[in-house]
């Protein structure tokens, strides 16, 4: 069956020409290409989730603040209705976080699995590199097994704040968010060996000391991943701009029509069609220098 590459044109209505004949062998390396630049890019979106939720977390505190400085200077205070809906806003941004930090360790492995193979050297570095964080962060390894806890337990965040100066027109707020032992140890028995090092912490467990490390810790680890991976995306960007540049115009997009059916006129009938991520693209040769 023929397959083309071709372009797409916004006029008065979409206007299309099929244009360069392909091979199936063509086709099929493009449309990888395609499929790789795609989960790289989801990748490094997930990475952004993660990212995007911790700022998520900040931002709640410096809102929370706020109003509990504006609530604190009357006479009334700060209720137990206020303090039970700040803590579940806490676990609602804890959740989304844990959540995204999974995804993105799950998604970039099994990306490199798919690209270099099970047993592949780029697969072992991943994981060596996973493992040496592991090792030596404590904060990674709790927030790892944190998630865990947060399925099988429920929420794991407390929330508390103090008040100085009361009744002054500047009382000083202070928030916490931590975690209590006792109750992280009690309600949970899959800790594995971090166990001994959560025994160890004060009973308060400050939450922002262990998150923000955590956090560092992903970063490292998407580092990693992008060094293994981008030499073969980069590759295959090149290798799209090489069989396509010529058709791209500021005003079209180019894609391989497949499928293609013609009426006994020769017009075409139907196909279908599959678009060239160029922004995607563009932005990885851009920022490698590999224009």
């Amino acid at each position: 069956m023929e397959i083309r590459l071709g372009i797409l044109e916004e006029k008065e209505r979409t206007q299309f020409q099929l244009l360069d004949i392909i091979s199936t062998d063509e086709y099929n390396k493009l449309q990888k290409c395609i499929i790789d630049i795609s989960h790289y890019s989801q990748s490094l979106q997930l990475l952004e989730l993660v990212l995007m939720n911790e700022r998520d977390i900040h931002d709640f505190i410096t809102q929370t603040l706020t109003e509990v400085e504006q609530k604190a200077i009357k006479w009334n205070g700060v209720s137990f209705e206020d303090m039970s809906r700040y803590r579940l806003e806490a676990n609602r941004f804890l959740l989304n976080y844990l959540s995204s930090f999974k995804t993105f360790l799950d998604h970039s492995e099994t990306i490199l699995k798919r690209n270099f193979g099970h047993v592949s050297k780029e697969v072992t570095e991943y994981k060596s590199a996973q493992s040496n964080i592991y090792d030596n962060s404590f904060s990674y390894r709790f927030f790892y097994k944190l998630r865990n806890y947060a399925q099988h337990c429920g929420i794991p965040i407390n929330f508390d704040h103090t008040l100085r100066d009361i009744g002054s027109d500047t009382p000083q707020i202070q928030i916490l968010l931590y975690f209590t032992k006792t109750e992280l140890l009690k309600e949970y028995d899959s800790w594995g060996p971090i166990k001994t090092d959560i025994q160890n912490l004060s009973e308060k467990i400050d939450f922002f000391p262990h998150f923000n490390e955590a956090t560092n810790c992903i970063v490292d680890i998407s580092e990693k991943f992008k060094a293994l991976i981008t030499p073969e995306i980069i590759d295959s960007a090149k290798h799209v701009l090489m069989k396509t540049q010529h058709l791209r115009t500021p005003h079209n997009k180019v894609a391989m029509f497949s499928e293609i059916e013609v009426d006994e006129k020769g017009h075409y009938k139907s196909f279908l069609i599959q678009y060239f991520p160029y922004e995607i693209i563009d932005q990885i040769l851009d920022e490698k220098s590999y224009c």
